[in-house]
């Protein structure tokens, strides 16, 4: 009895450190410029690092174990100007904001168990800085989003979602340079009637 006491109780430790350790404090370990050096995140991460030259890339992966809304917030220091993008494994951006000088946060919605990629460099030649850090803040997953028909990337006409005749799909604007692409392969020739609804104030 002892034992399995002992063995329950050592599990129940196990699995609330591992919890705990999801969402912390992480700074960046280099080299990581590349997505398959990215450092890992996890949704309510708070990362830390520096664009200590030139050419320096800070990349960090995140697979959300839930579906809904992830929102990234990047502030950098003052006087310097960063790119902060979410991209696919692709390297295709999904969501971002450039040429910052203060806080700035962007969204997307994402697919549990897709690989995403923070990635985080500066705007112009000048703005590096080996003592000067970034912080980015990894929001929670907000799984109460609206259901969603598009698979991203669909910017392009070969990316296209298909719908049929009578669908109804869902989908977002998740970005300034968003575009959804709907394929419709009708079996005969005559008039299409397309209805768009969009949300309220946009």
């Amino acid at each position: 009895m002892k034992k399995t006491v002992s063995l329950l109780l050592a599990l129940a430790l196990a699995l609330s450190l591992a919890t705990v350790a999801f969402a912390a404090d992480r700074t960046e370990a280099e080299p990581n410029n590349r997505r398959s050096d990215a450092g890992s995140a996890y949704a309510g991460d708070v990362l830390k690092g520096t664009i200590s030259s030139a050419s320096d890339i800070d990349c960090w992966k995140i697979t959300p174990s839930e579906s809904g809304s992830l929102s990234v917030s990047l502030t950098g220091p003052t006087g310097y100007f960063y790119n902060l993008w979410l991209q696919d494994s692709n390297g295709d951006a999904l969501a971002k904001a450039t040429n910052l000088s203060t806080s700035k946060t962007i969204s997307y919605n994402v697919t549990a168990g897709t690989s995403y990629y923070i990635v985080v460099n500066k705007s112009s030649k000048s703005d590096f800085s080996d003592s000067k850090s970034y912080t980015v803040s990894v929001g929670t997953i907000n799984t109460a989003s609206k259901a969603v028909d598009e698979s991203e990337p669909n910017d392009r006409r070969v990316t296209a979602d298909a719908i049929g005749f009578g669908a109804s799909k869902t989908g977002y604007m998740n970005s300034s340079s968003d575009i959804d692409c709907w394929k419709l392969a009708p079996d005969k020739s005559g008039k299409v009637t397309i209805n768009l609804s969009g949300p309220t104030g946009k």
